[in-house]
């Protein structure tokens, strides 16, 4: 597959979709069916979701919202890619308190004791 700048056409194509700004937020569901997928099938959301994956890899400062309007986008300004980081931050943060709870945690001697 041809490529410019690293990004292959169909990634071109999916961030040509993607709006800026927070604001303007696309929901996965209606990018998924600009693309071509089904957003009732879940190969095809996973599909998606490893699309908008490789365009970050890439480089692309893709953002999700978790507020209305939820869905994909990219900032429009740096207040809005620091809101988008904050998220991610609480998430990792999150899961590095669970990491470590399982690391320290006595094993048990038996299940459910």
């Amino acid at each position: 597959m041809a490529e410019k700048n690293g990004f292959t056409v169909r990634e071109l194509e999916f961030m040509g979709l993607i709006p800026y700004g927070s604001k303007n937020a696309k929901k996965r569901a209606d990018l998924a069916r600009l693309i071509g997928l089904n957003p009732l099938n879940r190969n095809d959301i996973r599909d998606l979701d490893r699309l908008t994956e490789s365009c970050r890899k890439k480089g692309a400062p893709i953002c999700a919202s978790k507020r209305q309007p939820y869905g994909l986008y990219f900032p429009s300004d740096n207040s809005e890619r620091i809101q988008a980081t904050a998220h991610l931050r609480a998430e990792a943060s999150k899961y590095m308190r669970l990491i470590k709870t399982l690391e320290m945690a006595p094993l048990p001697t038996e299940i459910g004791k």
